[in-house]
């Protein structure tokens, strides 16, 4: 596909990462672009959209003052990855 690879051993790690990330739904999928754009990102309280892409491991959501927040959440290389195949896997079509 051309996409130079950070995180991933592979183009079909990559690959199934963003297929991942797709089956989150595009309220996941948006909110993960809007992470990347604005990081990082304080919240006082963590919806259940970044809640999945947490447990999916593409953001990383660190409790700046515990226990109650507020929260930092930033995106990881593998969710930046994964948003960047997916974007491109959506430009071609590609299953």
């Amino acid at each position: 596909m051309g996409i130079e690879l950070f995180w991933h051993d592979s183009e079909s790690e990559a690959m199934q990462a963003a297929k991942t990330l797709g089956s989150l739904g595009a309220r996941c999928r948006n909110r993960l672009e809007e992470i990347v754009m604005n990081q990082p990102i304080a919240k006082n309280k963590i919806n259940l959209s970044e809640s999945a892409l947490d447990e999916a491991g593409f953001i990383w959501i660190r409790d700046t003052n515990p226990p109650w927040g507020p929260f930092e959440i930033t995106p990881t290389l593998t969710g930046e990855e994964a948003l960047e195949w997916l974007e491109t896997m959506d430009n071609e079509n590609v299953s």
